[in-house]
């Protein structure tokens, strides 16, 4: 299963935790929008391919 995280910032203790658990066992892509140079149209071509989107 494909996962995307996507981050408004930086990701607390408990957000990374949840990512390293899914990154055992599925393929994990995150995105954080808090950065600059964030190509929007990566970001909606991840959320229309990724299995499920976690927004963070």
């Amino acid at each position: 299963m494909r996962v995307l995280h996507v981050l408004k910032e930086a990701p607390s203790d408990s957000v990374r935790l949840i990512i390293e658990a899914h990154r055992k066992v599925h393929q994990v892509e995150v995105i954080r929008l808090d950065l600059e140079g964030v190509e929007y149209d990566r970001v909606i071509s991840s959320i229309e391919t990724c299995d499920r989107v976690m927004v963070w």
